[in-house]
């Protein structure tokens, strides 16, 4: 991972881990503003309240002064997202990376297997590409 990935990575992983816990949800009631912490089954006035066993109860609250109250919904469903939407695109980055750095260690055989099959190919032109590359790979294990 470079390291402009990495810093970015990081520091949303530390936001998220900062964060009140989730799950997050866009609260159905009054004008659907408010983003609240809670499974959505508990979606209820009591929540709204901060009911919430050790919980924060009301995250955040999205003010349509500037737009439309269906935009502040919207923002409001997009941070409540945010909450598990992050840490789940940091998960898939570092998987990421990781299946990078794998393909990237096996891979460093490969100029020589290619240059083995070359040589091969020209001391018998006519065989078919699996034949060369059967012959060399029984005589070397190290590719």
């Amino acid at each position: 991972m470079d390291e402009k990935t990495k810093h970015l990575v990081e520091a949303a992983e530390k936001r998220a881990t900062k964060a009140s816990a989730g799950p997050w949800v866009r609260w159905k009631g009054g004008d659907g503003r408010c983003v609240m912490q809670g499974p959505a089954s508990q979606n209820t006035i009591g929540t709204f309240r901060g009911s919430v066993p050790n919980g924060d109860g009301q995250i955040a609250e999205c003010d349509d002064l500037d737009s439309s109250p269906s935009r502040a919904r919207a923002n409001a469903a997009f941070i409540a997202h945010a909450r598990s939407d992050v840490p789940a695109l940091c998960a898939i980055v570092r998987e990421q990376d990781a299946e990078i750095e794998q393909l990237r260690r096996h891979s460093t055989g490969i100029p020589t297997l290619v240059q083995a099959v070359e040589a091969e190919a020209q001391r018998d032109p006519s065989a078919s590409i699996a034949v060369l590359l059967e012959r060399v790979l029984t005589r070397s294990h190290t590719l």
